[in-house]
């Protein structure tokens, strides 16, 4: 993690999501393929997306991921009828760090921001805790894994 945590207000964030409870070793596919099939169905509304991708965590209580994979939208956005779903990201006060580097790393920062909220009275995060990962450049365009970033984002109770 490059950057310190710091707490920050955040407003809802329309989006559309793709969902899917897999195993950890199957989460290099899930997200990537989702984001291919928002992105047409974007475009087949004439729409552009109005952030960069990411990756909710609903559930992990029992050795699998509940994940939402989204990109963020204008507005609300009419769903598919299938798997494409229309679902916010929350607003309200969330603990933030920046995370540069491998995504296979990330799992270190999002340690370290679970531990932070846990010893600032927010309570544990383990299992349940709904945080968000936002790949802040693509993949594409960097010449070296240790060039990404991915902002990590988790709620705090009210």
């Amino acid at each position: 993690m490059s950057d310190g945590i710091e707490v920050v207000t955040l407003e809802e964030q329309p989006a559309l999501v793709i969902e899917a409870k897999i195993t950890p070793d199957k989460f290099g596919d899930m997200p990537g393929q989702s984001y291919g099939r928002i992105m047409g169905h974007l475009a087949s509304k004439g729409l552009e997306p109005a952030g960069m991708p990411f990756a909710r965590y609903h559930d992990m209580s029992d050795g699998t991921m509940h994940l939402a994979a989204g990109i963020p939208t204008a507005g609300e956005v009419e769903e598919d009828g299938g798997d494409i779903l229309y679902q916010p990201l929350p607003g309200g006060q969330a603990a933030t760090a920046l995370h540069v580097g491998e995504y296979h790393a990330v799992g270190a920062a999002w340690s370290k921001l679970s531990a932070w909220v846990e010893a600032n009275g927010h309570g544990s995060v383990f299992g349940t805790f709904g945080g968000w990962d936002v790949y802040e450049n693509d993949p594409d365009s960097v010449s070296d894994a240790s060039e990404l970033r991915t902002r990590i984002y988790q709620p705090l109770p009210k």
